[in-house]
């Protein structure tokens, strides 16, 4: 690894901090340090395909940056900027890369050093002017787009969904955008954005209605999304002082020909101060009903994050003590009858450190969806300044 490639890596942040200083006279900047090492073991025929061990030890480091100017007026211009580093004992670990090429025009990701079980790079995951004004707002650049109201999964967000068995995701990819908002009132809105893919060449576009009546939040969607003419919506309130949720989304158009619904629905409730739990099925009609049918490759990819048809999850948390909590959660492929299981317990060590140990272990008939996820143990530390 040559040094000047990661002092690079330093100086970049540095010199873009300064820029934005020279420029504004309201600037701002925080992030994070995260560390991740684990504990990994693989299932049987995944390490025998890839003629890896089944035993694997890894460890992640992150470090993202977050500079920010105002201009006055409304205009404002942020930046989130990250290093990464991934070693492991198997090349079969792939640490916090991500493959959102079909969302973003041009990757901006640099790679320092790569080997077979090591890889150190930095890219720039936001980078966006915005103009905020009384009527609404308009976002151009790289930024995060959210749509949907799950707690688990989220049929309606078309940008950039987390796979629920990702324990070492925070936030969600950018997307190259230009994201339009006009404001009608109190919690009414009217959002389009325009997405470019890769090289410019596979262009998303969308728009996203949402108001609120009787004490529910909906909305109604529709757009073009991977050249797919595409419908949903969702609702959000409360019955009996439980919160509930739905939303749906229908591909009424394919060039493949086929069409599809995926859905959602889901409850939580506050059972007390420290007690929390949550309730949620999936119905995704995209995926396939026999496992000999699974889309592996759309799924490493990130274009899908489930591979099955009908799921179920549950969730709570409990806070043991104002600075330690716990939190289990258990998810399950009801088609082939697979699932794993998480638990972890934080630790709120400073106002700006957390210490997170967790157990995910995974189980199923073999060739099951989440059977061939690894079984994992790990420790995350999280520092925010």
């Amino acid at each position: 690894m040559k040094l000047r490639s990661v002092s690079l890596c330093f100086v970049f942040p540095i010199l873009l901090a300064s820029a934005f200083r020279a420029v504004g006279q309201d600037f701002g900047a925080d992030g994070y340090f995260l560390a991740l090492p684990a504990w990994q073991v693989l299932d049987e025929k995944v390490a025998r395909e890839f003629a890896s061990s089944r035993n694997i030890l890894s460890e992640g480091m992150r470090l993202r940056f977050r500079p920010n100017v105002h201009f006055g007026s409304g205009l404002s211009f942020s930046a989130e900027y990250e290093i990464n580093e991934t070693a492991a004992s198997s090349s079969m670990v792939s640490g916090f890369r991500t493959d959102l090429g079909h969302r973003q025009i041009t990757p901006l990701r640099w790679v320092v050093a790569s080997r077979s079980c090591a890889r150190v790079e930095h890219f720039i995951d936001r980078l966006s002017i915005r103009w905020n004004t009384d009527q609404g707002s308009v976002v151009v650049g790289r930024q995060r787009i959210s749509w949907g109201t799950g707690r688990i999964w989220n049929p309606t967000d078309l940008f950039n969904p987390i796979n629920p068995a990702d324990y070492g995701k925070i936030e969600k990819d950018g997307v190259d955008a230009l994201s339009a908002k006009a404001n009608f009132g109190s919690f009414t809105d009217l959002q389009f954005v325009v997405n470019a893919g890769e090289h410019g060449r596979n262009i998303n576009a969308g728009g996203r209605f949402r108001t609120n009546t009787s004490g529910f939040d909906f909305s109604i969607l529709g757009g073009s999304f991977d050249r797919r003419t595409v419908v949903g919506g969702d609702i959000a309130g409360s019955v009996f002082e439980a919160g509930i949720r739905a939303e749906a989304m229908a591909v009424i158009r394919n060039p493949s020909g086929v069409r599809f619904v995926k859905w959602i629905a889901g409850a939580d409730y506050q059972f007390s101060p420290e007690f929390y739990a949550l309730v949620e099925y999936h119905f995704n009609g995209e995926g396939a009903d026999d496992p000999s049918s699974y889309d592996f490759s759309r799924l490493v990819t990130g274009r899908i994050i489930n591979l099955g048809r009908a799921y179920a999850a549950v969730a709570a948390t409990y806070m043991l003590h104002p600075l330690v909590s716990l939190a289990f959660a258990a998810t399950g492929n009801l088609g082939d009858a697979s699932a794993f299981t998480h638990l972890s317990a934080t630790w709120s060590a400073h106002e700006d450190l957390q210490v997170t140990g967790g157990i995910m272990y995974t189980f199923g008939k073999p060739g099951g969806e989440y059977t061939l996820y690894p079984k994992a143990l790990y420790v995350r530390g999280e520092w925010y300044f």
